[in-house]
C-alpha cells in the first residue's frame, strides 16, 4: 500500500523506461494515478530537488495540468511515487494520435501551449521534456502534460534505447549538447512543442502549408534567441487550426430566425455559458455580438446545437451580462455552422464536457469564498483601521542629551507638547516588556519632521524604564546601534514600518484566499467547511520505530492519545488537528511528527510556526536536541535562545562560509606541505625558492631575496637578474631549474580568488538560495513568513505546524496556512482567544460597528471575543481528524486534577491525567501548608479600585505579593526556580511592577530575580501575554476583593483557565477568598463561573489569610 492509503495490484504495474505506473484507489475507492519514478533514492539529492519542483507545480492551476495529490519516496517498491488526479480512459498521445483529426489535435496542443506560456509567466516553471509519450489525452479529449522537470533529474537514470532515441528527438539542441549555444529554459519547451506538431503531421501524413512551415521551422531554429516567444507560437497554432480542414456545427431551431442566427455565427465566435449540471445533454446560453440565444442545448447522441430563439443581449441585467462573457468559453478556432446534415460534422461534446467540468469547479470554488467572505471581510476591514492608526499613534520623543552603555541607551527626555505623553510612554514600554515582545525599530534624527529627515539613525531595542523623576528613558539590547551618528540632541520615534508591513502581510493573505493564490485550495475549503472532510482510514497501532528518547537513551512511550496525534498528523490530509491541554507534551508530540515526516519522507518542507516566537523556540529548541536541522527566520531582534541564534538566516550563512574558508585553508595547507616534500627531494634549492615566493607576498622582496640567495652560485647565473614581474619570472625559473612551480602558484591564486568569493557572499548571492533550499525545517512566526525580503525564497510547505494556533486571529493564521499543502493545527481553544486589537481608536470603531451589526448578536464582549480559526475547526471537524493530549507532566497532581475537573471536563473534554513524577520535580519548600497550591486570603474589608481606563487595581494585593517574594527569598533552593507573577489588569500590572522593582533596588528578592541564564528569572505580565509560557512558582493576583465584588472577565474560563496553569512546581493565588466564591454571575446566568468552583475545590488547609504570611514558612 503507497503511503499507507493507496491500494494497487502489483500485476497491474506498467513499466515503462525509467518509470513505472499504475492505477491505485484510496479506502473509499476514488481512483488515483500514480508514477513511479525508478532510481532515486530516498535521502539523496535528486529527491529532494524532484520535492522542490512538484511542491512549486502544486501551485500552479491549468486545465492541461493534471492535479497532483501527493508524493514523496514509496519504501515497499523503493522509488518515488507521484499521486496524480485519476485521468478516466486516459492515453499517451504518443500511441492515440491517428484518433484525432488535425483541429482536435491543434486544439489540444493550443491548451498545451497556453499551459506552457502560464506557468513560465506566472511560476518560473519549464517541463525540459515535452514529447508525445508525456502527453495524455483522456475521455473527454483533454490533452495534459505530466513529468514536469523531470528530464534534468532523470537524465543520468537507466532508460530504455529505443525510448531514450525517441524522447531525444524531440529535445532541443541546447539539451543534448552543452557545447551548443544555451538559451532559457521555456525556449526549449518551445522547439520541443513543435517537433510535437511536425510528428504529428507527418505520422498522419498530412502537409503542412508553406506560410505556416516556415513559422514552424523559426520554432524549430537551432539558435534559442532566433524562436518565438509563447504568445506568438499560441497565435500561429491558432492561425493554422483556422487554415485546416474546417469541420461543420450542425445547427437546429424550434423557434425561427435560422438565417439570423446562422448568419451571427458565421461571423462572431460564439461565447458558450453552460449550466452548472449537465444531464444527458448540454445546456448553454450562447454569445453572438450583442445578441444572446438563450436554452441552447448540445445533443450529445445526434451531435448537434438546438436554438430556441434570439433576444438583445442588453436585455438582461448588466451584472449577470458580465458574468456570462467573463466565465464564458469559446471554440478554439472557427467552426462552419449549417442547419443541412454535414458530411465533416463536429463533435463539440468533448468541448462542453471540459467546460461543463470547469463550470462545477468554479461554482464550488465561489461557494467556498461565500463561506469565508464575511469572516475575512471583517478582518479586512479591521487591518485597514489597523493601519490607519499605527502611524499616527506611535512613540515621539525629544531629547537633551543621551548615553550608551554596551547595548543600552538612555535619553534625557524634553517635555514637548506635540510629542507623545507619559501615558503614551509608559504603555510603550508595558509592550516592550512583554514577555512575547521582540522589542521596536526606532528612528533617530535631528529634527521633529520625520519626512524631512534625510540623515537618519535606525536600530532596534527594548524599551524598560523610564524615570519620571530626572526624565531618563532606557532601551536595553539595542541591535545595529552606532553611536557616532547619533545627533547630540534631536527626536526619537518608533519606526512604524514593521508594523505596517505586518498588517499588509495579513491583508495579502486574505487577498490570496479570495483569489485562490494559495498552495492548496482544497486545504482553505474544509478549514472553513471542516465538517465536510470526508472520512478516513485511522491507523493507531503502535510507532513502530519511535525517534525520541529518554536519559538513559530508551525510546519515549507514547499513550494512545499521542499516538493517534502523531499517527493523523502523518495519515490526515490536508487537515489535523492536535488540542494540547497545558503541560502536555504538545513540544515532543510535535517533535516526533517533525522526525516521523522526514524518516519517511527526507524530502519534505516544513514549517514550525506560532504567533509568538517564544512558542515557535520551543519547538526548534527541542528539535535541535535531537539533532534536526533547522533554520530559524527571525524578525527585530535576534532569538533569546542561544542555541537557535547560530541557525538564523545571515548566521547560518556566516557559518556555511567559516566552514568552507577552514576547509579550504587546511586542504591548501596540506597541498602546499606536499608540494614542498617533492621539492625537497627532487631539488632541494628549489624548494628555497618555493618558500619565499610562498611566504614574502611582496614581489620586489621576493625578487631580491632570490637573487640574493643564488648570486653565490656560479651555475645558475640565469636566475641572477629575474624578470621584473612575477609572471614572467616563475616560467623562467621553472624553466631553469625543471620544476613545475609555475603550475602551484596558478592553483594558489585559485585558491585565494576562492577564499574572496566566499568572503563576498551574502543573503543576495544565489549560494544563499540553494543553502535555503537544503534546509528542510524553517521555523517563523505567523507574519514573519511573508516578510518582503523572503520573497525571492518562493516558500512553499509540504506540512505546516502551527503552535498556540487559539492564539491567532483568523488573518495571521492564514498568512503561513496560505504556504502550505498540509496543515498540523495544534493549541487549545481552553485558553485565550485572540486579541482582536490592543488599540484604543480602533477598539471604539469595533463598538460603532457591532451598533450597527447588534441586531445578529448578543452582546459586546461575544463580538469583541471572536473565536479563533482553530477553535472554529475543532469545533466542527470529525472526531477522527483530532485528537487531545491527555498527560500532564508539568504540573502536581492537584493542580492537573484541579484545571481538569473545572476547565476541561465541563466542556466535554477527556480528563486530563496526573503522570507520576519523581520527588525532585516538586517545590520541595520548607512551607507550614504540605501542598503546591496556596490561596492568600485578603478578606473582603478593602474594595479594588479603577484607574482612568477603567482598569481595576488592588495597592493591597500588590503589596502582599511583594511581601511573598522576599519570604521566599529566604530560602537558597529558590535559587534554581523561575518565577511568574500574573494578574488580568494592566493598572494592576503597573502597581506590582512598582512594589516588585522597589523590593529589587532594596536587594529584598536577589534570590528571586537573578540568575546567570538568558531567559528571565522574574517575570511579572498580565495574564494575555503569559499563554505558552510556564514558570516554577507562579503567584495569581486576582485584585477583585470587597463588598459587591463584581468578577467581570473572571468569568471567563479561558483567561482562568491560562493564569491558574503556568506552574511547574508551586501556584500562590492572591485575592478575596469569599468575595470571589459567592460573587453574582452575569454572563453565565447565576451559574458558578470556573473560577469559583477552582476555589470551591480548594481545601481548607491551602487557605490561608493575609496577615498569617509570616507563618507559613516553618
Amino acid at each position: 500500500m503507497l503511503f499507507e492509503k493507496y491500494q494497487y495490484n502489483s500485476r497491474d504495474i506498467v513499466k515503462r523506461g525509467y518509470s513505472q505506473n499504475c492505477i491505485a484507489s484510496d479506502e473509499n475507492g476514488q481512483q488515483f494515478w500514480v508514477k513511479w519514478i525508478l532510481g532515486i533514492e530516498k535521502n539523496e539529492t535528486k529527491a529532494k530537488i524532484l520535492s522542490d519542483k512538484l511542491r512549486h507545480l502544486q501551485k500552479a492551476r491549468h486545465s492541461a495540468l493534471p492535479p497532483i495529490i501527493e508524493y514523496g519516496f514509496d519504501n515497499e517498491i523503493t522509488a518515488y511515487a507521484i499521486v496524480y488526479e485519476f485521468l478516466e480512459d486516459a492515453r499517451p498521445f504518443e500511441t492515440s494520435f491517428w484518433e484525432f483529426n488535425t483541429q482536435t489535435a491543434l486544439s489540444g496542443l493550443i491548451d498545451l501551449a497556453d499551459c506552457l506560456q502560464e506557468l513560465h509567466t506566472k511560476f518560473k516553471i519549464n517541463h525540459g521534456d515535452v514529447h508525445p509519450g508525456n502527453i495524455l489525452i483522456d475521455k473527454n479529449g483533454q490533452f495534459y502534460l505530466i513529468d514536469f522537470g523531470l528530464a534534468d533529474i532523470t537524465k543520468t537514470l537507466s532508460q530504455e534505447k529505443n525510448l531514450e532515441i525517441f524522447a531525444s528527438s524531440f529535445a532541443a539542441p541546447e539539451k543534448l549538447n552543452k557545447l551548443h549555444a544555451g538559451g532559457f529554459p521555456y525556449q526549449s519547451d518551445i522547439y520541443s512543442l513543435g517537433k510535437v506538431l511536425e510528428w504529428f503531421f507527418n505520422e498522419k501524413q498530412e502537409t503542412i502549408p508553406e506560410e505556416y512551415n516556415l513559422i514552424l521551422q523559426k520554432l524549430l531554429s537551432n539558435t534559442p534567441a532566433d524562436r518565438p516567444q509563447w504568445q506568438d507560437v499560441l497565435s500561429f497554432l491558432r492561425k493554422l487550426a483556422n487554415a485546416s480542414q474546417t469541420e461543420s456545427v450542425w445547427v437546429s431551431f424550434r423557434a425561427g430566425h435560422e438565417n439570423e442566427i446562422l448568419e451571427l455565427l458565421q461571423n462572431n465566435a460564439p461565447i458558450f455559458d453552460l449550466a452548472p449540471k449537465p444531464g444527458l445533454n448540454f445546456l448553454a446560453d450562447v454569445i453572438l455580438g450583442s445578441f444572446i440565444c438563450e436554452g441552447v442545448l448540445w445533443i450529445k447522441d445526434e451531435r448537434k446545437l438546438l436554438f430556441n430563439g434570439i433576444n438583445y443581449f442588453s436585455s438582461i441585467d448588466s451584472k449577470i451580462a458580465e458574468r456570462k462573457i467573463r466565465e464564458g468559453k469559446k471554440l478554439p478556432f472557427k467552426f462552419n455552422y449549417t442547419y443541412e446534415y454535414p458530411q465533416n460534422k463536429a463533435d463539440l461534446t468533448s468541448y462542453f464536457q471540459k467546460w461543463s467540468e470547469l463550470k462545477a469547479k468554479d461554482i464550488s470554488l465561489r461557494e467556498n469564498r461565500r463561506a469565508v467572505r464575511d469572516e475575512l471581510g471583517f478582518y479586512s476591514e479591521l487591518l485597514k483601521e489597523e493601519l490607519k492608526v499605527i502611524a499616527n499613534k506611535s512613540l515621539r520623543l525629544q531629547y537633551s542629551s543621551f548615553k550608551v552603555n554596551g547595548d543600552e541607551i538612555v535619553f534625557q527626555i524634553k517635555e514637548n507638547e506635540k510629542c507623545s505623553s507619559l501615558g503614551f510612554l509608559q504603555k510603550h514600554i508595558e509592550e516592550g516588556n512583554d514577555v512575547n515582545s521582540d522589542g521596536f525599530e526606532y528612528i533617530i534624527a535631528a529634527t521633529g519632521d520625520r519626512k524631512q529627515n534625510k540623515e537618519t539613525v535606525e536600530f532596534a531595542g527594548k524599551p524598560y524604564e523610564y524615570f519620571s523623576k530626572d526624565k531618563l528613558f532606557k532601551i536595553k539590547d539595542c541591535e545595529r546601534l552606532k553611536k557616532e551618528n547619533i545627533p547630540v540632541t534631536g527626536y526619537i520615534f518608533e519606526n512604524t514600518a514593521k508594523k505596517e508591513e505586518e498588517k499588509n502581510r495579513q491583508l495579502e493573505a486574505i487577498k490570496k484566499v479570495d483569489k485562490n493564490e494559495v498552495q492548496n485550495p482544497d486545504l482553505i475549503y474544509y478549514l472553513f467547511k471542516p465538517n465536510e472532510l470526508p472520512p478516513s482510514f485511522s491507523d493507531y497501532t503502535p510507532i513502530e520505530k519511535v525517534w525520541q528518547k529518554d536519559d538513559k537513551n530508551i525510546p519515549f512511550q507514547y499513550s494512545d492519545n499521542q499516538t493517534k496525534a502523531i499517527r493523523n498528523a502523518l495519515n490526515k490530509t490536508p487537515l489535523s488537528i492536535i488540542q494540547g491541554p497545558p503541560g502536555t507534551g504538545k513540544t515532543t508530540v510535535i517533535t516526533e511528527i517533525v522526525f516521523q515526516i522526514l524518516s519517511s519522507k527526507p524530502e519534505a518542507k516544513i514549517l514550525i510556526t506560532s504567533q509568538t516566537n517564544n512558542a515557535v523556540d520551543q519547538v526548534l529548541e527541542n528539535l535541535l536536541k535531537n539533532d534536526i536541522p533547522i533554520l530559524r527566520l527571525s524578525g527585530i531582534t535576534a532569538p533569546r535562545v542561544p542555541i537557535i541564534r547560530k541557525h538564523t538566516l545571515d548566521r547560518k550563512l556566516e557559518g556555511w562560509k567559516q566552514q568552507v574558508r577552514e576547509t579550504a585553508e587546511r586542504n591548501f595547507k596540506n597541498n602546499i606541505n606536499s608540494f614542498k616534500q617533492n621539492l625537497q627531494k627532487s631539488n632541494p634549492f628549489a624548494s628555497t625558492i618555493f618558500e619565499i615566493l610562498n611566504e614574502v607576498k611582496d614581489w620586489n622582496k621576493a625578487k631580491e631575496k632570490i637573487e640574493h640567495i643564488v648570486s653565490r652560485i656560479q651555475n645558475l647565473k640565469e636566475l641572477h637578474n629575474l624578470p621584473k614581474t612575477k609572471s614572467e619570472a616563475i616560467p623562467f625559473i621553472d624553466n631553469v631549474l625543471k620544476t613545475n612551480i609555475g603550475e602551484f602558484v596558478k592553483r594558489q591564486d585559485l585558491h585565494r580568488d576562492w577564499i574572496v568569493t566566499i568572503n563576498s557572499l551574502d543573503e543576495k548571492s544565489a549560494l544563499n538560495q540553494k543553502l535555503v533550499d537544503s534546509i528542510r525545517v524553517i521555523g517563523a512566526t505567523c507574519n514573519h513568513i511573508a516578510a518582503k525580503k523572503y520573497n525571492k525564497y518562493h516558500f512553499e510547505f509540504d506540512y505546516v505546524i502551527m503552535d498556540e494556533s487559539g492564539k491567532a486571529t483568523t488573518a495571521e493564521a492564514l498568512v503561513p496556512i496560505i504556504t502550505g499543502k498540509n496543515l498540523i493545527f495544534v493549541g487549545d481553544h481552553r485558553q485565550l482567544r485572540p486579541m482582536l486589537t490592543a488599540t484604543r481608536e480602533v477598539e471604539g470603531w469595533l463598538r460603532e460597528k457591532f451598533k450597527k451589526e447588534s441586531d445578529d448578536l448578543e452582546n459586546w464582549d461575544d463580538y469583541f471575543n471572536r473565536p479563533s480559526l482553530f477553535e472554529q475547526v475543532i469545533t466542527q471537524i470529525e472526531p477522527d481528524y483530532k485528537a487531545q493530549l491527555t498527560e500532564c507532566r508539568r504540573s502536581s497532581e492537584q493542580q492537573v486534577l484541579l484545571t481538569s475537573k473545572c476547565f476541561y471536563e465541563p466542556e466535554g473534554d477527556e480528563p486530563i491525567i496526573p503522570v507520576k513524577r519523581d520527588i525532585s520535580k516538586e517545590h520541595n519548600l520548607p512551607l507550614a501548608v504540605n501542598s503546591s497550591i496556596l490561596f492568600i486570603d485578603i478578606g473582603s474589608h478593602t474594595k479594588n479600585e479603577k484607574d482612568n481606563n477603567n482598569s481595576s487595581f488592588n495597592k493591597l494585593s500588590a503589596d502582599l505579593i511583594a511581601e511573598i517574594l522576599e519570604h521566599l527569598n529566604k530560602y537558597p533552593k529558590v535559587k534554581e526556580y523561575s518565577f511568574g507573577v500574573i494578574t488580568g489588569y494592566t493598572a494592576q500590572f503597573r502597581e506590582l511592577k512598582k512594589k516588585i522593582d522597589k523590593k529589587k533596588y532594596q536587594n529584598g528578592i536577589n534570590n528571586i530575580w537573578k540568575w546567570n541564564k538568558s531567559e528571565d528569572k522574574l517575570t511579572v505580565s498580565v495574564v494575555d501575554r503569559f499563554q505558552g509560557l510556564e514558570r516554577d512558582i507562579v503567584i495569581v493576583d486576582l485584585v477583585k476583593s470587597g463588598a459587591g465584588l463584581n468578577l467581570g472577565f473572571l468569568e471567563v474560563p479561558n483567561r482562568i483557565n491560562v493564569a491558574l496553569s503556568r506552574q511547574k512546581k508551586l501556584l500562590i493565588i492572591v485575592g478575596d477568598y469569599h468575595g470571589l466564591i459567592n460573587a453574582p454571575t452575569k454572563r453565565l446566568n447565576g451559574k458558578k463561573a470556573a473560577l469559583q468552583l477552582y476555589l470551591e475545590y480548594l481545601k481548607p488547609e491551602w487557605v490561608a489569610k493575609a496577615e498569617f504570611i509570616k507563618q507559613l514558612a516553618q
